[in-house]
């Protein structure tokens, strides 16, 4: 399994886009297939955003069959492929920013719900991998003159 080491914590993550970014059903199957090596939320002034990395496990091709999950092969050798690869959870909408949550507690209760794992690190003071997404939610057109 990858394991995470302090000096990775801080370190210029890789731009998040469409290569790198898991979106939440991807993470749920991930964590029923017990293939989340490391799940962090990192912490920055915006909010926060959750990574993974993902490990080869042998219970995974186990439980695809007993699950009966054969169009999800290509998806689990997908994450697996590179296990210091670090993965940003996205929505549909926008691959190219990790998903923003702004309440530390309301995060910890989606993910205990959504992706049991036992160990989760808070990672603080973290940079935003990129740019952040432009908020359209409400915005209001200005008329052209």
């Amino acid at each position: 399994m990858a394991k995470l080491r302090l000096s990775d914590t801080n370190m210029a993550r890789p731009l998040c886009n469409a290569r790198n970014s898991v979106l939440e059903t991807e993470l749920e199957l991930a964590a029923k297939l017990e293939l989340i090596a490391t799940l962090a939320i990192n912490e920055t002034p915006l909010g926060y955003y959750v990574t993974a990395m993902f490990a080869k496990s042998p219970k995974a091709q186990r439980k695809v069959h007993e699950i009966g999950l054969k169009n999800a092969a290509q998806t689990i050798d997908e994450l697996v492929s590179d296990e210091n690869k670090i993965w940003y959870l996205t929505t549909r909408r926008e691959r190219n920013s990790p998903r923003l949550h702004k309440h530390l507690g309301r995060l910890n209760d989606f993910m205990r719900e959504r992706y049991p794992t036992d160990i989760v690190l808070l990672l603080r003071n973290q940079a935003w991998p990129g740019k952040p997404a432009v908020k359209t939610r409400g915005a209001r057109t200005t008329q052209a003159k």
